[in-house]
């Protein structure tokens, strides 16, 4: 997240430094405002530790943490607002979470304006209450990565999309091994035979079949053998509210809820002769996500539209290139325009 101090004088004497502050002064302040930001959720009961990435040792996951944050553009530092890495402890997928996550954003509001900007993300890391999916959770998952790619993809903002953005790219495309068999000129079939394939594979190989690399909108590389067990989403946007937070954490506990206790399967082969000529719909992806998430006791946290749009007006697009850009105003021509500097 890129944030600017609104109010932390009865905690701290830090003030920004002035528009032609040196390198090492902003760096200084960025350092001391992790400090304020640890400080401002611990004295809330959230407690909070600053943790050093260059660090050899792994962070306490029972606690939050905020760190420096070095994939957000630095431009934003000349008006006051500095990139911070906030991450979560280990939250329970029970009714207390959107209570904590409505509490750590009253205190961020409190304190700190929000700045967006299209290389912020919210990635969110889930797993089983026992630590990790084991292989028959795996594999179910996988085949919904493949086979919702698409109704997935369209949830999310233009800003998140793969003609634009890197970081979270598609599991099925072609720098993937299950893109192979997706081409068939019979598209259930090529469904089916890659599911065969991950049903074929070992925990590793199947991880290695849908995520060669961590880059992916859906992450399996910490679910390898000897990892902490989760699958990361990456393809949220950055969120600067709570119902945002909350809309994204919702909708990924109902995608895995819908993959491993649906029968994918089944649903294909019994629309088979539609899925032949057309791609699966949004509409058929949103009844069961829905439906999973009322399974899954989240479906009041998912916000009313499924499919998330961006701001443009409000939106910054520092070190995007100029094609990306051109393909985001086909979306919206005030992408890219001048924000309101404050």
């Amino acid at each position: 997240m890129i944030i600017r101090p609104r109010d932390i004088s009865g905690i701290s004497e830090l003030t920004l430094p002035d528009f032609d502050a040196t390198h090492r002064q902003r760096r200084s302040f960025n350092l001391n405002l992790l400090s304020v930001v640890a400080k401002l959720l611990t004295d809330a009961e959230l407690h909070c530790n600053v943790f050093d990435q260059s660090s050899d040792e792994a962070p306490d996951y029972s606690k939050w943490h905020v760190s420096m944050d070095a994939s957000v553009s630095k431009d934003h530092i000349v008006d006051g607002f500095y990139p911070v890495e906030v991450v979560s402890p280990i939250l329970v997928g029970d009714p207390s979470w959107p209570t904590t996550m409505d509490r750590f954003w009253k205190i961020m509001h409190q304190h700190f304006e929000f700045r967006r900007d299209m290389l912020c993300g919210c990635n969110i890391h889930i797993s089983t209450s026992s630590n990790g999916y084991n292989i028959d959770q795996l594999r179910p998952v996988a085949k919904s990565v493949v086979f919702w790619e698409e109704a997935t993809a369209r949830c999310e903002p233009p800003s998140r999309q793969d003609q634009v953005m890197t970081f979270c790219k598609s599991n099925v495309n072609h720098e993937t091994e299950v893109s192979g068999l997706l081409h068939q000129a019979d598209r259930v079939q090529g469904f089916l035979d890659a599911f065969a394939v991950i049903d074929s594979l070992s925990r590793d190989e199947l991880v290695r079949y849908v995520c060669p690399d961590k880059y992916r909108s859906w992450n399996f590389l910490p679910s390898r053998d000897g990892g902490h067990g989760s699958v990361e989403f990456r393809r949220p946007p950055g969120v600067a509210t709570t119902k945002k937070a909350k809309h994204w954490i919702a909708f990924t506990m109902a995608f895995m809820e819908m993959s491993i206790n649906h029968d994918l399967v089944e649903f294909i082969r019994t629309r088979s002769t539609i899925f032949a000529v057309r791609a699966p719909q949004r509409s058929d992806f949103e009844d069961l996500l829905l439906a999973s998430a009322r399974t899954a006791g989240v479906y009041s946290q998912l916000d009313a539209r499924l499919c998330q749009y961006d701001e443009p007006s409000i939106f910054y697009t520092s070190l995007v290139k100029k094609e990306d850009l051109e393909w985001l105003r086909r979306y919206d021509e005030a992408y890219g325009l001048p924000t309101p500097r404050t």
